[in-house]
């Protein structure tokens, strides 16, 4: 697998299919090489599409996009974030004489991302036409933690996001205070805690850091189990006004499904009240479920609650198909037909 280090003869253009963190990993980067990067895909030299893994569906997104830039500008192209590091799926064959390479995650911790343009974001392949995508907007991303240690049977990123870590969060004051004196704020700062699965702890000392400095945050991926722990720290920011949005992936309501799912079941369900508490206060609850799920040791799939009756507890819900892990590109093109039949993309001939 190449490293960003050895892309320096030429511009580099970056283009994400995947989540915040991904991006936001790229973008403190390439915050720190701005003469490094370029915004136009036909002045690179390396283009670089950072995927994700979390479906097969996404999978199949991120290697069409791909495919796409390679075909258009016949240049270096290269596959990073989480899907690089699935070195069981197989990189397909592209129509031209370039060939997709493997690059390791790069990021550059506590490198202010003043300019959000350096990384451009492909609109999300699950995005209906009529759909309003503002989560979050506004907020400064603030990357506060790396990695996942739970144990998921149907997750793979403790394994595709490298080592976990959490970045110190006296650093990341600093971070956001040369943000701010940047860009000169007018309003009430407000920052996005950007992790993959943050502790009860790490959340607790950025509760306390809001209230003491007087902004606002917004909290992502934080596990139901944890946030349980952090309850009282949770809703004191909620009563002081310092908490707009919330976001918790309970993954299911069922309790056979978080059982097999190897989930903390009366962790999830506890975690209801505090979701109540917190719109209660006018905060903004959101989640992720798992939908088609399939029982691993019967092959079966277990009926699932279904996005309607998880709305009666959030205010916004998204979800993703369970997958065994080994990607199908005929599954996952019948899974997008199912799914999705509004997806424009051209599915054309095989990749491979």
């Amino acid at each position: 697998m190449l490293s960003i280090d050895n892309l320096n003869d030429g511009l580099i253009y970056l283009h994400c299919t995947a989540c915040m963190s991904v991006w936001s990993d790229a973008a403190s980067w390439a915050n720190a090489n701005k003469h490094r990067i370029t915004r136009n895909p036909a002045e690179a030299k390396h283009i670089i599409v950072l995927g994700c893994q979390v479906t097969d569906m996404a999978i199949m997104n991120d290697l069409l996009v791909a495919r796409r830039f390679a075909t258009k500008y016949k240049t270096n192209t290269y596959i990073s974030g989480c899907l690089a590091n699935r070195e069981d799926i197989e990189l397909p064959k592209l129509p031209t004489d370039i060939q997709l390479q493997r690059l390791s995650i790069f990021r550059s911790d506590y490198t202010p991302i003043v300019d959000s343009s350096l990384v451009e974001y492909e609109p999300p392949y699950w995005k209906h036409p009529n759909m309003q995508l503002a989560r979050f907007a506004g907020a400064y991303p603030l990357r506060i933690s790396v990695g996942c240690v739970k144990n998921c049977n149907y997750c793979t990123i403790r394994h595709t996001r490298g080592p976990g870590y959490d970045l110190d969060p006296d650093k990341n004051t600093d971070e956001l205070a040369s943000y701010w004196a940047y860009t000169g704020v007018p309003h009430t700062p407000w920052a996005l805690l950007v992790a993959d699965s943050p502790s009860a702890e790490l959340i607790s000392t950025w509760c306390d850091l809001a209230i003491k400095y007087r902004f606002r945050i917004s909290i992502r991926n934080i596990e139901p189990s944890e946030a349980t722990k952090c309850a009282d720290k949770i809703l004191a920011l909620a009563r002081k006004d310092k908490l707009a949005e919330f976001y918790m992936p309970i993954q299911s309501l069922d309790k056979n499904i978080l059982s097999v799912m190897h989930r903390n079941v009366d962790a999830t369900l506890d975690s209801l009240g505090l979701i109540a508490k917190l719109r209660a206060h006018k905060v903004l609850c959101y989640t992720n479920i798992i939908i088609d799920y399939c029982d691993p040791e019967t092959g079966k799939l277990i009926p699932d609650m279904s996005v309607s009756e998880t709305l009666k507890y959030f205010d916004d819900v998204q979800w993703n198909t369970y997958w065994n892990g080994k990607f199908d590109l005929e599954q996952a093109k019948d899974k997008f037909k199912r799914l999705y039949p509004f997806y424009s993309s051209n599915f054309g001939d095989s990749l491979w």
